[in-house]
């Protein structure tokens, strides 16, 4: 979508970027895409894969802060989970079953270990005491009810599922607005996105976004970018944006869906992450 944006300000200068503490339903752009993952992928990180597709890897800092795992896996409701499976180096695999059916006053959490240093994976009881855990894990796998779309089903749906009593459901929606913010020059954004979520060869031409950004309180951004397939990363549907109009830069944007809004992630060409937001179909 705003390609440009994302990187967008003001003449393309790149601000040093803090992520924010809200990690949102997506992962990042640049991870590698497979079933199967070598192991150990880095010290103190953890691959969650949701239905054969990796979802995310969970950094060191996000362990240390700690997380609920139904958070991270945001549009995937914990009562869609068919199964947990953990492991690590020296763990695992162990297996929950259908976990809020047979735990239903806990929830999932990853966190760090400071005595071992390790990271783990526990049910939290709602008094904050863990009912289970394991210590020094490494993968997360979940799996899903059939009925439940994978996270590429459901964007080439446009984040949008059967109503009550349809057969079917509604047409994907080709529009979508809303805001988001570029966290790294302190830049709200407004977005008006046009782009076909479903299947596409890597280079097709597949949408235009269109974004005004207000920097400080005196100055507007507008920018129009087109947007091209790139190839999907972790359940996330990829494009490259290239700016076609204004005072904005070229660079990625990673979608997924939160039920029916259409979450994103922009980085610039580099890799860096600088932009999040979130869109309403526009019917």
């Amino acid at each position: 979508m705003r390609g440009s944006w994302l990187l967008v300000v003001v003449a393309a200068c790149k601000a040093a970027s803090s992520s924010p503490t809200d990690r949102g339903d997506l992962g990042d752009a640049g991870a590698p895409v497979a079933a199967t993952f070598p192991r150990p992928i880095g010290e103190n990180q953890v691959d969650v894969i949701v239905a054969n597709e990796r979802y995310t890897t969970i950094s060191e800092q996000e362990l240390i802060t700690g997380a609920r795992l139904d958070a991270i896996v945001a549009h995937h409701p914990l009562g869609s989970w068919t199964s947990i499976t953990v492991r690590g180096k020296d763990v695992g695999p162990t297996t929950i079953l259908k976990p809020s059916e047979n735990y239903p006053n806990t929830y999932p959490r990853v966190f760090f270990d400071a005595r071992t240093r390790r990271a783990s994976f526990g049910l939290m009881q709602l008094d904050g005491n863990l009912s289970s855990r394991e210590d020094g894990i490494d993968e997360i796998r979940i799996e899903l009810a059939p009925d439940e779309p994978t996270p590429l089903e459901a964007l080439s749906a446009g984040c949008q599922r059967p109503r009550k009593g349809d057969e079917k459901p509604p047409n994907p929606p080709r529009r979508f607005r809303g805001d988001a913010y570029q966290f790294n020059t302190n830049t709200p954004w407004y977005f008006d996105l046009q782009i076909e979520l479903g299947a596409h060869d890597i280079g097709d031409h597949v949408g235009t976004l269109y974004a005004r950004g207000r920097y400080g309180s005196y100055l507007t951004v507008d920018c129009i970018s087109d947007l091209y397939r790139a190839a999907d990363r972790g359940g996330q549907r990829v494009v490259t944006e290239r700016v076609r109009s204004g005072a904005c830069v070229d660079g990625t944007i990673a979608f997924a869906c939160s039920d029916s809004a259409l979450k994103l992630k922009a980085f610039y060409l580099d890799g860096q992450y600088v932009l999040y937001g979130a869109l309403a179909p526009d019917p």
